[in-house]
């Protein structure tokens, strides 16, 4: 396979103020591994690079949805080239961002030296006109209007997006004034509202009546118990999704009493394209449950056991258009009592099926100094996970162009069963075990939103599709998987705007229980307010069940973990203060035949990128006695790595503690690969390298097959569109030997 060696970027950054150039030399990489020459670019045409991490609420500092049409599809129709760039997540939670916000941009990834560009922090915007980079600063979202200038040169139009996290923003923090609360005919308006206004200087409150031509211009938030007369004629023939008539609000076919009801939603003005428009009344009811994630919510009921969201989602965008779209619009209640005339369910989509492209599949078998090496897979082959079950039989799932493919590896011969393969998009397949069926997970957006499906196979029969999280107006990301005679625990993360809440569901002896939420570390620091995600679990032989993630906060980007029903602890250090916790992320936890519990992570990647300090895998081990987590051991050899990611862990039947890695050294034409080390007795070996030489492969998954006493190890490897599915078999004598 045909590998490029990639050059670090040279940076030369020079004050802008004076109006010097910042120079770019070389070239970098996008998530796949594919070279791209971002010095020509820049010097070629305007060029937008949109810094982000996903370990901060979805996009750092700015909403995704929001940048992805003002600025990246903006300044591709202006002529230019976007990206995003993301220096410091590994590739699956870079892609988990790129497939939630529909983003088709490349991401820069590397070179670390990447960082430079911006000033200290992370802004949100960084653009180059004629080679010279013009914006390097940190902008808030009420920068739109002078950045458009700077950038394009021309009458570029912001464009309002979903949801309602977004259009509260842009209300609450555009430090001009350029909104106003609007208050009911004359009712007292809210004090604690103009304390805030005179505060924050982003908005001003007004009665509906005392508006005038340049209010109206701004963005409008609608508060208090208004008289749907004056809203009606207020809005009287203005294209708007909602409308007011008599005593009734309307929405698509469906109509409610207003009085009755909760009101929270946005729309574009129709007074001014550029502008939001809230509406908020509660009118005597009591909202219970998230909603910064949706477009609109009608609901009613005074307490938890009364409240019902009647209805809720989010628009479909038509020719710039809020429209209301049945497959987005969800309800706890019969929604067609509500029906005016004549309301249809969704229709169920037709996706063609594409399982001919894998009538042959390419593999091929190397025999290496420490086991076999399975490639397997075409083109676009990612994120593979592995498991072994009786007569030295091992399963191998990966994404393929967006199918998923399950391969059986049987002494030296395989066979491919196509999981899903039609034109709906999936990805991050996990498979598991239950000492009868193999179960294959994978996320799936086919009816618009990305969800946990399952299939089983039991005597060589492939099951149906099975839905496993539940159907709302959210993306599901990031699945784990633990099994134990017969009982399967899946977990997830529901993203929601700027949070992130996980979820759980059991499946015992092939019945589905209910899902339940996971409860999370408490915050220390700020209230209300949930962002977890990349979990992983796994069942102790005693049965309990444990589990590992990020969290955000405690920490700034912690690792939590414990029993999954109990009050999690943090396993990266804690601190008195917030600033001097220790950072980390991206776990995996596992135990020994013995019920001991350890965590597996990777330390802070800022120090690569600020203090030029080596990232390294760290090791905690879970002190039954103390009740709380050792401080970390490092794994990984400083000495052969500077970067280093996603670690898995697993035990074989003597507790030896075996570990591999993704890892990358620092010289200029460094690559990734596999490291593995094994612990014993109570020593880390150095590091061996067990994935191929000049191929770069990353995100290793692992799994022990106890008759043999071996373990598999799977990874990706290659560039780009070349890159395939990997996995090799490794004796455990051989690595303790």
């Amino acid at each position: 396979m045909k590998t490029t060696k990639p050059i670090f970027i040279a940076l030369l950054l020079l004050n802008l103020t004076t109006g010097a150039q910042t120079v770019i030399n070389g070239i970098a990489e996008d998530n796949w591994g594919n070279i791209i020459h971002l010095d020509d670019t820049i010097k070629k045409r305007t060029t937008l690079i949109i810094p982000f991490s996903t370990s901060n609420c979805g996009y750092c500092m700015i909403e995704g949805y929001f940048v992805e049409k003002n600025y990246i599809e903006a300044n591709i129709k202006n002529g230019g080239s976007s990206f995003h760039q993301c220096l410091f997540n590994p590739q699956l939670d870079i892609y988990t961002f790129e497939k939630h916000f529909s983003s088709t941009s490349p991401v820069l990834t590397y070179p670390p030296e990447l960082h430079k560009i911006h000033d200290d922090g992370f802004p949100a915007v960084l653009a180059f006109k004629n080679g010279i980079q013009v914006v390097k600063e940190y902008s808030q979202y009420d920068n739109y209007s002078d950045l458009m200038e700077i950038i394009w040169d021309k009458n570029q139009k912001l464009t309002p997006v979903g949801n309602l996290h977004m259009a509260e923003r842009l209300f609450q923090e555009n430090g001009k004034n350029d909104a106003v609360m609007v208050f009911p005919k004359g009712k007292e308006m809210n004090k604690q509202a103009i304390e805030k206004s005179i505060k924050y200087k982003s908005f001003i409150c007004k009665n509906i009546d005392s508006l005038t031509i340049e209010d109206i211009q701004k963005h409008l938030m609608f508060t208090g118990n208004f008289n749907v007369k004056d809203l009606s004629d207020f809005f009287k023939q203005k294209d708007i999704p909602l409308h007011f008539t008599e005593s009734k609000i309307e929405f698509g076919n469906y109509s409610f009493n207003f009085d009755s009801i909760g009101v929270y939603a946005w729309f574009k003005s129709p007074f001014n394209p550029e502008k939001y428009i809230i509406l908020k009344f509660s009118n005597g009811q009591n909202q219970m449950k998230a909603s910064n994630y949706l477009d609109f919510l009608f609901y009613s009921g005074k307490d938890s056991l009364s409240y019902k969201q009647l209805m809720y989602g989010q628009y479909k965008d038509e020719s710039g258009k809020n429209i209301f779209d049945s497959e987005k619009t969800f309800s706890d209640i019969v929604l067609e009592e509500y029906c005016k005339t004549q309301c249809k369910p969704p229709q169920k989509k037709y996706f063609a099926n594409h399982s001919d492209n894998y009538s042959t599949i390419s593999t091929n078998l190397t025999v290496t100094d420490f086991g076999k090496i399975w490639t397997t897979g075409n083109s676009n082959c990612r994120f593979p996970d592995i498991v072994c079950t009786k007569n030295n039989i091992s399963y191998l799932v990966y994404e393929e162009n967006g199918d998923i493919i399950l391969t059986q590896i049987k002494n030296d011969s395989t066979s491919n069963i196509i999981i899903e393969s039609n034109e709906s998009d999936s990805y991050n397949p996990v498979i598991a075990f239950d000492g009868h069926k193999i179960w294959v997970f994978y996320l799936n957006n086919k009816d618009t939103y990305y969800r946990i499906y399952a299939r089983f196979i039991e005597n060589d029969n492939l099951s149906d599709e099975i839905l496993i999280s539940e159907k709302e107006p959210f993306d599901v990301i990031t699945i784990n998987v633990a099994s134990k005679n017969e009982e399967l625990s899946v977990i997830w993360c529901e993203w929601k705007a700027n949070q992130r809440f996980l979820k759980m569901r059991k499946i015992i002896q092939g019945a589905m229980q209910e899902s339940k939420s996971v409860t999370l570390a408490p915050s220390k620091y700020i209230n209300s307010y949930s962002n977890a995600w990349y979990p992983s679990i796994c069942y102790l032989p005693n049965g309990e069940l444990w589990g590992a993630w990020n969290q955000h906060y405690p920490s700034y980007l912690g690792v939590i973990g414990g029993n999954i029903y109990e009050t999690l602890q943090s396993i990266t250090l804690s601190a008195e203060k917030m600033d001097d916790w220790e950072i980390g992320g991206y776990p995996c936890i596992f135990s020994n035949n013995d019920n001991k519990i350890f965590t597996v992570y990777e330390s802070d990647a800022w120090d690569v990128y600020f203090n030029n300090k080596s990232q390294q895998i760290k090791f905690s081990i879970y002190n039954e006695e103390l009740k709380n987590w050792s401080i970390a051991s490092v794994v990984s050899n400083n000495e052969q790595t500077f970067l280093n990611q996603t670690p898995v862990g697993i035990c074989d039947k003597n507790n030896n503690i075996i570990v591999a890695w993704s890892g990358r050294p620092k010289s200029e034409q460094s690559i990734w690969s596999i490291y593995l080390s094994i612990n014993i007795s109570g020593k880390w070996t150095k590091p061996i390298v067990v994935s191929k030489q000049l191929t770069n492969s990353r995100h290793p998954q692992i799994a022990y097959n106890v008759d043999s006493n071996s373990i598999w190890i799977s990874w990706h490897a290659g560039t780009g569109k070349e890159m395939k599915t990997e996995a090799i078999n490794i004796s455990i004598d051989k690595l303790t030997k």
